[in-house]
């Protein structure tokens, strides 16, 4: 059923956040105000002529132009050049799943969200940038996905509930990586802590 991995990761991220993490954790609260809109409005679309747009795209965008909004424009412009590079990767990734889906030897949403996640590491530094430049990447890619297919009569659903999966998978992923990350660091920080306590250690 579409949506489903969407709703059951999202909440467990809501548990996660309200009992798991520190209440001094600034983006503690910003994230549940994301994630609880994002689960109400998932449920709406846009209609425009062969054009469907489901409202969480348009929200994740205005989410995405609040956390850029103090960039440098040099940052700035790095940015969007990468979600662009990202938005057309996802696209052409969609196109020939859709109509050349022989290829496809896994399945399709993991090959998706690990080629992603890959190129996202590639385009985006930051760890913070990382993520959002992710998003926004998938919800450009959609709509332009959905545009092209418009142009052939194709119906096609920009941010439909199999999107969200594929978004919450990715968005996963990433998260993982990024906990992976600090936990090594974190590791690598005690295992030097525990040398230099050792005796006889210069």
């Amino acid at each position: 059923m579409d949506g489903l991995f969407f709703y059951w990761l999202s909440w467990i991220a809501v548990i996660i956040l309200l009992f798991f993490t520190s209440k001094s954790w600034r983006f503690r609260f910003p994230l549940l105000i994301h994630l609880f809109v994002l689960m109400v409005v998932a449920r709406y679309q846009i209609n425009a002529s062969e054009l469907s747009i489901n409202l969480s795209v348009i929200y994740i965008f205005i989410a995405v132009f609040i956390h850029i909004r103090r960039l440098r424009f040099m940052q700035l412009a790095g940015f969007v050049v990468s979600v662009f590079t990202a938005s057309m990767a996802y696209c052409c990734f969609q196109l020939y799943s859709i109509l050349d889906p022989v290829w496809l030897l896994f399945d399709k949403s993991w090959l998706l969200a690990i080629s992603l996640n890959y190129l996202s590491l590639l385009l985006f530094s930051a760890k913070s940038i990382r993520v959002v430049g992710l998003m926004a990447g998938m919800a450009l890619g959609d709509i332009m996905t959905a545009i092209l297919l418009s142009k052939v009569s194709m119906p096609y659903s920009a941010g439909s509930f199999s999107w969200l999966d594929d978004a919450a998978l990715s968005l996963g992923l990433a998260t993982a990586g990024i906990m992976l990350g600090y936990a090594s660091r974190l590791l690598q920080a005690q295992t030097i802590q525990m040398q230099k306590e050792r005796p006889g250690y210069e």
